[in-house]
């Protein structure tokens, strides 16, 4: 079927780089059809909304410059991005008629240490109670990550934040049990 008026959407996607965040345009345009003044707003959790072009059919990478977070003109000094709720909107003329939002929940420092806890488990550990218990926070901490992030993309900020909180708490725990050294890092 033959598309007569722009269907804007987005896809976010994972960069495996806690320093950027991805954009995918997923919009269907008509034949044709030349987007003007594509932009796009992202409000990273914490931060006024930042204002950028956007580059439709492509796949657009923002880092902690791009979102108002740094200000560095090394990008050796870029940080990694928040976790947290986070919204980007995608416009083009006229912006009134024509926009997605798209909100989600960014887990991604929250994961890389989720992996630290399960790269942690001794899985040839002779007690089998202990790799039994271990297995059990390691899936329910799985559990509040993933539902903080169903939360996120069903635009359900409060249980979202909250379940992250959750396996944020846990993920402590776990990592500071697991912890031998005295310089264990949390």
């Amino acid at each position: 079927m033959t598309v007569t008026s722009p269907i804007l959407n987005l896809l976010i996607l994972e960069t495996h780089d806690l320093r950027t965040l991805g954009i995918a345009d997923y919009s269907q345009y008509p034949i044709g059809f030349v987007p003007v003044n594509p932009t796009i707003e992202i409000i990273a959790p914490s931060f006024p909304v930042s204002t950028k072009t956007f580059v439709p059919n492509s796949l657009n990478l923002y880092n902690s410059n791009d979102v108002g977070i740094t200000c560095v003109t090394n990008d050796c000094f870029l940080t990694n991005l928040p976790d947290g709720y986070w919204q980007v909107k995608y416009s083009i003329s006229p912006a009134q008629t024509y926009s997605v939002t798209k909100n989600f929940m960014r887990t991604n420092l929250l994961l890389q240490r989720f992996g630290e806890a399960f790269l942690s488990l001794d899985l040839d550990h002779c007690d089998l109670g202990t790799k039994e218990q271990d297995m059990r926070m390691i899936d329910e901490i799985n559990y509040y990550i993933q539902t903080s992030i169903a939360a996120g993309n069903q635009c359900n900020p409060k249980l979202a934040i909250d379940t992250y909180n959750i396996a944020d708490q846990m993920l402590k725990k776990f990592l500071k049990s697991k912890c031998y050294v005295s310089n264990c890092q949390l």
